[in-house]
């Protein structure tokens, strides 16, 4: 089987004047085993890294002409020690790496990251058609980091397929 391996390399400076630069990253998205996505993160640079920030599994449909551009559908966050959760940050050595497999029919979906409403199962969420997945990234500095983009198709019965 072969793996889809989609990389970017998030190399966010911090707008405005004497604002500090963020960490240097790469995040990748690749299809995993069994259903699962494989997230891996990489600290850039040579100095250690600890990342306070949320991580998410994003959906949007195809650009397509799509009036909706780059904005997801839905947002699940990712709870694992291998990404920062929002409550833990994550630590990696200068040019260390953290990966993980997540399932997207496990999290739960909501329409936006606020955590006000509650999640939806995936299937419940997410109707049959076209979509893309793509990790973000987000600290409370504002800066992002993404990953590119991995496409999926979602069939009648909730079905996912890479």
């Amino acid at each position: 089987m072969m793996r889809k391996v989609v990389l970017s390399m998030a190399l966010v400076m911090a707008a405005g004047s004497g604002a500090s630069a963020a960490p240097r990253m790469v995040v990748a998205l690749a299809d995993g085993s069994a259903g699962r996505v494989a997230v891996r993160i990489e600290n850039a640079a040579r100095e250690d890294l600890t990342l306070a920030a949320t991580t998410y599994l994003t959906l949007r449909r195809p650009r397509g002409g799509s009036a909706q551009g780059d904005t997801p559908l839905l947002w699940a966050k990712i709870e694992a020690s291998a990404v920062p959760t929002g409550l833990e940050a994550l630590r990696l050595a200068g040019s260390g790496t953290s990966a993980v497999e997540v399932d997207p029919l496990a999290l739960s979906w909501e329409r936006d990251r606020s955590g006000l409403a509650p999640g939806l199962p995936f299937r419940r969420a997410v109707p049959p058609g076209s979509y893309v997945l793509q990790v973000r990234i987000v600290d409370d500095a504002g800066h992002w980091w993404r990953s590119g983009e991995l496409a999926i198709s979602v069939s009648e019965t909730g079905d996912v397929r890479f």
